[in-house]
């Protein structure tokens, strides 16, 4: 009995060090929103740290700089092991400015450890001051077409980091859109959205689920961007699709139909850290485009958002299902991969909020301009857990003519004439 009476205390002492929280210091280099501008800790801003570890609360953790002259600043947090997503927030003058992109990553070990020290929004370049016009022009033809927008109930705007939204008006010619405004400031990378301000009483009518979330349906899911934002870099006039949807790729009639497979291999989801069971867990299709899914709702009576799949066979890791789409609607389609647990709690691909490519985006393979085929057999996708996600290019430009105002040259050059005109050999 002696043996039994020491192991109880053993086992006691080393269940307790394995619950003890480990020492993470988090550090970021300010040194670039400091010259800009953009940090101004003498006037009251500070840096802080969000993530899965605080549940995202942006009033904590609040990093301090150490040493003035480098400019980096940094904070101890004890944190329990394993994985954790996180990012860097300023808290200025005039609210929250959040780091943009993809969520950091970094997994806490029995010993802590430091982070590594980064540039906040991972940019290491100083950005120099500009002004000038900027003015959106969308092309709304294949929404028409579809009756997605009615331009004579629904209104147009461009939402983004500006400080207030750009309302559009038709150009003499529709189906063009236009709006501007005056931007001022230390480079340009305005990350913005189209929006359809819906009419309330034909919207209940024409998007089944509208009134309980209009947001999701209201804003635009640009398709070549895997629904995140779109991204605006330069002044001047930019002429785009909404949602990057060409009038050419639209099922013009109701009657109009295609049978489309999608497949996936989830061979990667059992090494993910919450596994994927093939036996217990349930595999589902996600369809991300609410505006989508709701018409395709609207055209059949029925169409689920999400989508159970089942395995081909016993003994492969291939799984897939097949859906219809019925017209009047365009031939994208944006959608993750979710398994449920049998807690339901459940593991998605993808996500995240206007980060780019949060979403897979495939297309039905177009037999002529407007002319969709019965069947569409997609290629075998293959499990993955953060963006950004596959996606397809589109059959159609992106862009609509040509831009108003030619860019200036930034210097100009003349170089040897290559190859030599009077060379005789």
């Amino acid at each position: 009995m002696k043996p039994a009476a020491l192991l109880l205390p053993i086992l006691f002492l080393t269940s307790t060090s394995l619950a003890q929280p480990a020492s993470v210091t988090f550090r970021v280099n300010m040194k670039v929103k400091m010259l800009e501008g953009s940090f101004k800790p003498d006037s009251g801003d500070i840096v802080r740290v969000a993530g899965s570890f605080n549940d995202w609360g942006n009033s904590r953790d609040t990093l301090t700089d150490v040493a003035p002259i480098d400019s980096v600043y940094q904070k101890t947090v004890s944190l329990a092991t394993g994985p954790i997503e996180y990012k860097f927030v300023k808290t200025m003058r005039g609210g929250l400015d959040w780091e943009g992109g993809a969520n950091r990553t970094y997994t806490v070990s029995h010993s802590g450890g430091m982070v590594p020290i980064d540039w906040f929004d991972r940019d290491s370049m100083v950005s120099t001051f500009i002004s000038g016009t900027v003015t959106f022009r969308v092309n709304m033809a294949a929404f028409e077409t579809m009756q997605w927008f009615l331009p004579h109930l629904d209104s147009l705007s461009v939402r983004g980091s500006m400080s207030d939204f750009v309302r559009l008006v038709a150009e003499p010619l529709p189906p063009f859109y236009r709006g501007a405004f005056t931007y001022s400031g230390l480079g340009l990378e305005l990350p913005y959205r189209y929006h359809i301000r819906m009419d309330s009483a034909s919207a209940v009518a024409r998007f089944p689920g509208w009134l309980q979330n209009r947001d999701f349906f209201e804003y635009e899911y640009a398709y070549a961007r895997g629904g995140g934002n779109r991204m605006r870099t330069n002044l001047g006039v930019q002429s785009e699709y909404y949602a990057d949807i060409h009038p050419d790729y639209v099922m013009r009639n109701s009657s109009d139909t295609c049978r489309v497979t999608l497949r996936v291999n989830m061979a990667p989801a059992a090494r993910h850290s919450v596994p994927f069971d093939p036996i217990a867990d349930t595999l589902e299709i996600a369809f991300q485009d609410f505006l989508w899914s709701s018409a395709q709702m609207k055209n059949q009576g029925v169409f689920a958002s999400r989508l159970r799949m089942s395995r081909q066979t016993p003994f492969d890791s291939v799984w897939s299902a097949s859906f219809r789409v019925k017209g009047k609607a365009h031939g994208g389609l944006m959608y993750v991969y979710r398994y449920t647990k049998a807690n339901q709690s459940y593991v998605e691909e993808g996500g995240g909020v206007g980060i780019y490519r949060p979403n897979r985006v495939r297309l039905i393979q177009l037999l002529s301009p407007n002319v969709f085929p019965s069947g569409y057999v997609a290629p075998i996708d293959t499990w993955q857990k953060d963006p950004p996600m596959p996606v397809e290019s589109l059959p159609f430009p992106l862009s609509v003519g040509e831009k108003e105002k030619p860019e200036v040259p930034a210097e100009t050059r003349l170089h040897q004439n290559y190859p030599n005109p009077f060379n005789p050999t």
